[in-house]
């Protein structure tokens, strides 16, 4: 952008551009806020979209799982206590692995904030 008056002393410069800079940082505060915001609430969706049909699938799960333990109970000639066992020991190992790769995908999640990094590439 070109300087419109020649005449202008320095400190009306200094001072014409530090009121430019503060307009563009607070600009750039605004637009972080703004899609923080944005990441959060989308955060929060997923999760609560997690808690919700967690839930049902447990609600679901358990009546399988007892009936599992009576199918496999019977196999076993009525030991339905063994039975209960092997089928709980299958299923802490089959949540054990889903959960670390859950916790692990959630450590490597990013908020990239696109808008801000082109905005700031463009100022």
């Amino acid at each position: 952008m070109a300087i419109q008056n020649e005449n202008r002393t320095y400190p009306e410069i200094i001072e014409k551009l530090l009121q430019r800079g503060e307009r563009v940082v607070k600009s750039e505060y605004g637009l972080v806020k703004a899609e923080l915001k944005d990441e959060a609430q989308q955060l929060l969706k997923n999760l609560l979209n997690c808690l919700i049909f967690g839930g049902l699938l447990i609600a679901g799960i358990v009546p399988v799982l007892f009936a599992a333990i009576l199918v496999l109970g019977e196999a076993l000639s009525g030991q339905y206590a063994l039975a209960a066992l092997v089928v709980g020991v299958i299923m802490i190992g089959g949540s054990w692995i889903l959960l670390s790769r859950a916790i692990r995908k959630l450590g490597e999640e990013k908020i990239e904030m696109s808008a801000t990094q082109r905005s700031l590439i463009n100022v």
